[in-house]
């Protein structure tokens, strides 16, 4: 396999910037004094006043900036690993728990305030009647629990963050004023409270009541501790194993060892011996996944326990205050700051955590959203899993062998599936993360630059590809050099504007290099390609003959080839007049660190000639900056800087420490260079003095190769290399923010925010006011929030973005609520006879009544609604324990329990004939597993029908006008392309199931819905499934058709099919673009509506339902 970046050929600079002049006014500002005097504390300060540190940085930089105070910035902005931001309040903090979306807290001073996480801004802050201690989070984003310092519970509406809503939990208990776990579980339908002395308090979230007081000595099971006396619970956690419902309590004790627990029913077992805890536990953890572990935080570090070898090991990280585990990373937090690692799948029993950072942390709080650190200054930390935010993060899966701005300020890239077998030459906007929500950015790419089919023969999967080293571009061209599959080291040319291939340029036919061999001589390949537009030429260095050469860009005939010998590199003449090469003496055959005489050659662009040499001991990089003068490395560590003939130094040569140079990059308009630390990554250098930042690192595993700067400087790239042998192959490419403006809001965001003038003159000792950081908005109480008014009776509910909005008898839409667009279970509407509509969207129950006309809402952890018989709404709780009866405005509810249904991913479809349809399985799912339902009758009488759907559940029930049958569609696991839909007919009176044969000639039927007409015939939209005769997902739905049922046999009747449609009043829905073949259909549809005379269409519709 051909290399990128062989390990032993030094790689040439790029040079694009502006060399500052050292001309100006002598005299010192106040702004300039004040700056150097902030500079002086900030390396002391950084670790042990983090908030004063970060803002001296940020301030300094601002009141005069220099790369020295860019250096110190960016040693501040790397020097938090693991922190998002911080979050700072009037009062300390003393709770807090982040959600999906939003964080919530708590401070001394009574005040609950909501945050939004990415950018710190307060969005709410309200005052409830005690202070609270301690906060839960639920699966949902809109339902979070609390416990005051007298042990009173209340739940949190955070469906609208702006106006958080507290829903009082009856009774309040003093015992619960020790709790050593608070938590949701079963489906978020219970909230648990284990207190200190061992009783666990059970309460029933959409009731709001308790359901049981139950103490551990009640548990069966092989327990570390006996079943009479106290148990010395040191620390507690509860988690529950997502999809499944199963809630495990973990139990780690002073002196009698490590128990799990499952609830509700109390069985336990013992996970770790007595005689392994030597350490009195602060904090626990149970990974139950790859290598089961426990893990202790402990006043000497983390205690590992592998149940599994029945090994323990210890990271010594010192005292240890909380532990948490994100997305299968385990997260500590101590005196020195946070800490994180990956779980790795060996059978040891320690995670390796990284370099602390941070602030003092005394606890750490679990939230589905991620972790915060409760810092022992009173604030918060937002820890994030990213390396660090000033990083714009790439999809894992991105790989290329070119990270190059354009003029433009736009990203080159290859795209291919390896080094080997690159497809295109791509432009892409290096702001934007190239996986936004789990999906690809449709904005990201901005040109593609794809090889003409005649430029080689077919390519083959497993034959040689195309290989791309450089690229270039200015207003007219884009270049690329690299091998083609022939062999042939090669340059690309394409119309920049169009992306038509223009030209192919071969240089000369070597040989590839097999898969984890070495070649004895360089490849075949253009590691370099520069256009000057100015002279309408292209130049380019073919490695395996150590040529440079120059084409016409008018006629695309050679103009001239210089033999140039073995070298890193060239570099061009602003004026585009002349070549710069670093070459070795006559008397030596290779450019190396260990060859030290050598030469700057300097070539005529037009002729080719050589007009003079200098020779320049040990120099291994040598570059034009945009003023026309020379910077050089020698011997990977000396930089120094020449005027335009080589012949004087302009500038005092610095030392770099920090390692080996191998590639060197100008910032623009700045005294600042970006060196590549050989075996490492990318660090800034001030030219001035030769200080270095911290290292931009790439991502684990990889080095850095190369980096290249955005006109603005503003903007770093680095592509990046995996360790392969010898070589470097292509590996995912890290985009930096190194602005001083970044900079200087990534220190705000490690401050908490902007010092009081009070503070600032404490800290300055009087220095003038002035702070880049934007103050948090001031926050006041709110009253109690009344319920919105929905103007006009609802006649259609739908969801558009994050906004559920109805449309209304009036002729008016108005959004009533909101909910995640890609939410699971999507959002379900019902419509009751009494005139109010409900929907049910992330554990909240929400309905609009009429006269007069408002919006109502009730936590309810529950899966699936409709409407009950007689009015209000029948939900059922997501663990399948009970249905809930709601009356219209949600503000009473009848709990009726069952038994025997599901429990695992049950749904709620219909009420037909008095009773609810139930969907649900038995047992943990496979993909053998076939739905089974339930008819629960209003006493809670379950009559089952085990496996009656012979497939998994695909999308919304239909309700025959008479309430006797009920068409539901049903799945068949086989893929992507290949899970034939098929509809079952159950009969609600007799509980039978019937199966219609679907229509013949569509091998994999797609059922887009169901309805049944006024006179009780079932009509279905089917489709073909979007997937080609190859298995590959089409970019469009195919049509479907309109079918209806006869005789046990859909039958085509030939009517135009919309995507979707309902009964009732008339809706239809037309697709706009690609749908997920998979329930829940997510797609985006333009739906059009008659209702009461009116025409409506809506367009960007996800979901929705027209009253019937």
């Amino acid at each position: 396999m051909r290399p990128i970046k062989p390990a032993h050929i030094t790689i040439a600079a790029t040079m694009a910037a502006t060399v500052l002049g050292g001309c100006g006014d002598t005299g010192e500002s106040q702004h300039a004094r004040a700056a150097r005097e902030l500079r002086v504390p900030v390396p002391v300060l950084i670790h042990t006043q983090p908030r004063q540190a970060t803002l001296y940085a940020a301030a300094a930089q601002t009141l005069d900036p220099t790369p020295a105070g860019s250096i110190q910035l960016l040693s501040v902005a790397l020097g938090f690993p693991g922190v998002q931001r911080v979050l700072q309040a009037d009062s300390p903090m003393i709770a807090g728990v982040r959600t999906t979306k939003t964080i919530i807290s708590s401070d001394r001073a009574g005040q609950v305030m909501t945050w939004d996480p990415s950018s710190g801004a307060v969005l709410a802050s309200v005052t409830p009647p005690r202070p609270v201690v301690l906060f839960a989070a639920s699966g949902s984003p809109s339902l979070a629990a609390s416990i005051d310092d007298q042990g009173a519970l209340a739940l949190w509406n955070l469906e609208n963050p702006r106006e958080p809503i507290e829903i009082p939990i009856a009774g309040s208990n003093g015992a619960l004023r020790q709790l050593a776990a608070f938590a949701f579980g079963k489906h978020d339908s219970d909230l648990y409270a284990l207190t200190r002395t061992g009783n666990l308090y059970t309460y029933d979230v959409p009731t709001h009541t308790l359901r049981s007081v139950r103490s551990l000595h009640q548990t069966t099971g092989n327990l570390p501790w006996g079943h009479n006396g106290a148990i010395p619970i040191a620390a507690a956690h509860i988690s529950e194993e997502a999809g499944t419902g199963t809630t495990t309590l973990v139990v780690a004790t002073a002196r009698a060892g490590v128990a799990s627990i499952k609830l509700p029913v109390l069985k336990g077992s013992t996970l770790m011996p007595a005689s392994q805890v030597t350490e009195t536990p602060i904090a626990v953890q149970e990974q139950t996944y790859g290598q089961p572990r426990v893990i202790l935080a402990t006043a000497r570090g983390v205690v590992f326990w592998n149940t599994k070898t029945q090994r323990a090991s210890t990271e010594a990280t010192g005292p240890v205050s909380g532990l948490a585990w994100y997305q299968d990373e385990l997260t500590a937090a101590g005196e020195q700051g946070i800490a994180t690692g990956r779980s790795l799948s060996t059978d040891e029993a320690e995670i390796p955590l990284s370099q602390c950072g941070g602030r003092p942390a005394r606890a750490l709080l679990e939230g589905p959203g991620g972790p915060l650190a409760l810092n022992s200054d009173g604030t918060l930390s937002v820890v994030t899993q990213e390396p660090s935010p000033l990083s714009i993060p790439t999809d894992v899966t991105e790989a290329s062998t070119i990270a190059q701005f354009d003029p433009e300020g736009d990203l080159l890239e290859t795209s291919g599936t390896n080094a080997n077998h690159i497809t295109s030459l791509i432009v892409v906007t290096p702001t934007a993360p190239a996986k936004t929500a789990a999906e690809s950015d449709p904005h990201r790419v901005l040109h593609t630059y794809t090889p003409s089919g005649g430029w080689w023969p077919q390519i083959t999967s497993n034959g040689p590809g195309l290989f791309l080293d450089t690229a270039d571009t200015d207003s007219q061209y884009v270049v690329a050099g690299g091998q083609d599959p022939t062999g042939t080291a090669v340059v690309l040319v394409w119309d920049k504007q169009t992306g038509k291939p223009l030209r192919r340029l071969p240089l000369t036919t070597g040989v590839t290099t097999p898969p984890g061999t070495t070649a004895d001589t360089p490849p075949s390949i253009v590691p370099q390609v520069e256009l000057l537009p100015g002279r309408h030429l292209l130049a380019a260095y073919s490695a395996l003959q150590e040529l440079v050469v120059l084409w016409s860009t008018t006629t695309w005939q050679r103009t001239a080839t210089i033999d140039v010998g073995p070298v890193a590199g060239f570099s061009v003449s602003p004026d585009e007049s002349t070549i710069l090469v670093t070459s070795p003496s006559d008397k030596q055959s290779g450019l190396s660190a260990g060859n030290t005489t050598t030469r700057l050659v300097f070539y005529d662009t037009q002729t080719g000639a050589a007009k003079r040499h200098v020779t320049s001991e040990g120099t291994e990089l040598a570059g034009y900056t945009s003023a026309g003068n020379i910077l050089t490395v020698k011997n990977g560590v000396v930089i120094t800087q020449l005027n335009s003939d080589a012949t004087a130094q302009i500038k005092p040569p610095v030392t770099i420490e920090a390692g080996h140079i191998k590639s060197i990059a100008w910032r623009p308009g700045s005294e600042l260079a970006a060196t590549v630390i050989e075996h490492g990554g990318v660090r800034l250098v001030n030219l001035e003095n030769g200080e270095t930042s911290p290292e931009l690192t790439p991502p684990e595993g990889d080095q850095a190769v190369d980096v290249s700067f955005n006109p603005a400087g503003n903007l770093l790239a680095e592509s990046n290399g995996t360790p392969t042998g010898s070589f470097l192959q292509q590996a995912q490419p890290s985009i930096w923010r190194v602005g001083n403006h970044d900079l200087e809001q990534r220190a705000c965001e490690l401050s908490g925010g902007a010092p009081s003038r009070s503070e600032w003159e404490t800290w300055t000792h009087g220095l003038p006011y002035m702070t880049p950081c934007r103050s948090m908005p001031a926050t006041t109480d709110r009253a109690p929030r009344q319920p919105p008014e929905a103007p006009g009776r609802p006649v259609m509910l739908y969801q558009h973005g994050e906004s559920i909005e109805a449309a209304t008898t009036d002729g008016t839409t108005r959004a009533v609520g909101t909910s995640e667009p890609n939410s699971y279970p999507p959002v379900q509407f019902a419509w009751s006879a009494d005139a109010s509509a409900g929907w049910l969207s992330q554990e909240l129950l929400h309905s609009i009544t009429p006269s007069p006309s408002r919006v109502h809402s009730a936590p309810c952890p529950c899966s699936g609604v409709t409407a009950a018989t007689g009015g209000g709404f029948l939900a059922l709780q997501s663990d399948g324990s009970a249905l809930l009866r709601f009356t219209p405005a949600l503000d009473h509810l009848q709990r009726t329990q069952i038994s025997g249904v599901g429990p695992y991913q049950t749904m709620l479809l219909t009420m037909a004939s008095g009773r609810a349809i139930v969907a649900g399985y038995p047992r943990p799912l496979d993909r053998n597993t076939p739905t089974s339902l339930y008819l629960i009758a209003p006493s809670g009488r379950v009559q089952t029908l085990a496996g009656a759907l012979r497939g998994a559940l695909s999308g919304a029930a239909a309700l025959s006008p008479s309430g006797a049958m009920v068409a539901i569609p049903a799945v068949l696991s086989g893929g992507a392309c290949y899970s034939p839909e098929h509809v079952t007919i159950l009969n609600v009176r007799t509980g039978r199931a019937s199966y219609p044969a679907m229509p013949a000639g569509i091998p994999v039927p797609v059922i887009r819905s169901l309805r049944w007409s006024s006179r009780g015939t079932l009509e279905a939209t089917i489709a073909p499934t979007a997937c080609g005769s190859d298995g590959a997902s089409l970019t469009t739905e195919p049509e479907g058709k309109t079918y209806t049922l006869s005789s046990g046999r859909f039958t085509a009747i030939g009517r135009p099919a919309p995507f979707a449609s309902e009964t009732g009043r008339e809706a239809e829905a037309s697709i706009t673009g690609p749908v997920p073949v998979a329930f829940p259909q997510h797609g985006t549809v333009t739906l059009k509506v008659t209702t009461s005379g009116r025409r409506y269409t809506f367009a960007g519709v996800s979901q929705f339902s027209v009253r019937p």
